[in-house]
C-alpha cells in the first residue's frame, strides 16, 4: 500500500510537469500569433504620410570641373537652403 501512495505523487507530479509545459506552449503560441497579427495589420496599413524638412543647405560640389567639362555654368543663387517635402507610406517615409 504504501508503494501505492508513492506511485500516486509521481504521477501528480508528471501530470503537472506537464500541464506547466503545455501552458508555457500555450503562451509562446499566443505570443507568436500576435505578433503575426500585428505585423499583417501594420503592413496593411496604406496610409500616406507626409515629412517636411526644412532649412537643408545646399552644397555645390564640382560646380568648376564637371559642369565645365559639360560646357554648363552654375549661376549664383541666393538660394543657400531647401525645403524638403516627401510623402509616401508610413512604413518608407519613418
Amino acid at each position: 500500500m504504501h508503494s501505492f501512495s508513492v506511485l500516486e505523487r509521481t504521477v501528480t507530479i508528471m501530470q503537472n510537469k506537464i500541464d506547466s509545459g503545455r501552458k508555457i506552449l500555450y503562451i509562446v503560441i499566443s505570443i507568436l500569433v500576435s505578433i503575426g497579427i500585428w505585423i499583417y495589420v501594420d503592413d496593411r496599413e496604406v496610409d500616406d504620410v507626409t515629412k517636411q524638412f526644412a532649412n537643408i543647405p545646399i552644397e555645390f560640389v564640382g560646380e568648376n570641373t564637371t559642369l565645365a567639362d559639360r560646357g554648363l555654368m552654375l549661376l549664383d543663387s541666393s538660394e543657400e537652403a531647401v525645403t524638403l517635402k516627401l510623402e509616401g507610406s508610413r512604413r518608407m517615409i519613418a
